[in-house]
């Protein structure tokens, strides 16, 4: 299956880039058009990614649909909200064997392959103060998005669906507050 070895071979890549990856952060995901999701799993590193270990696979649709949930969307404790999105994944896990990433739900709504990294340039700049205007002056020709800081999980997800509910269409380069990079695209280079 061509979509994962090329959910491998971009998970390899910035796995064993130092400068993209910092300690075992990061992870990628790709989408089936079976209506399913392989994403780097919990516990794993990008470089640890292979065709046989190292990735979950979940439910897109299912997924997606959390952050559409009204209980989840309305409820106001922060621990409450994450219980109850952490079962809704744990519903939508296909592959029980390893858990999905904690940013499954980030994953859900964008482009076919998706890259979450932590590369130490960007996250010089989104730890600043004006962290927006600088972006926006270096990648002015660009259609980016930019993501205030939630913590990871369910509030950074409907954050950036948030954002990206803001454009006619969804930028393929999105910057995380405090957090790194993402890259999205629908072909895999």
């Amino acid at each position: 299956m061509i979509e994962l070895k090329n959910f491998v071979e971009i998970s390899k890549y910035a796995g064993e880039r130092f400068d993209l990856v910092q300690a075992a952060g990061g992870n990628s995901s790709v989408k089936l058009k079976n209506g399913e999701m392989f994403i780097k799993a919990s516990g794993f590193s990008l470089s640890d990614v292979s065709e046989n270990s190292g990735y979950s696979k979940v439910d897109t649709k299912k997924i997606a649909n959390i952050l559409k949930n009204k209980t989840i969307n309305k409820e106001a404790n922060k621990k409450k909200r994450e219980f109850l999105a952490k079962e809704l994944v744990e519903e939508a896990t296909l592959d029980k064997n390893n858990r999905p990433s904690i940013e499954t739900l980030l994953h859900s709504t964008l482009y076919k392959y998706t890259l979450h990294t932590h590369p130490a340039v960007v996250n010089m700049i989104v730890i600043q103060k004006e962290w927006k205007k600088i972006l926006v002056s270096i990648f002015k020709h660009e259609n980016i998005a930019l993501v205030s800081y939630k913590t990871p999980g369910i509030d950074l997800a409907l954050e950036l669906d948030k954002v990206l509910a803001t454009f006619v269409v969804a930028p393929k380069i999105i910057f995380l507050q405090n957090h790194g990079l993402i890259v999205t695209s629908e072909n895999s280079d």
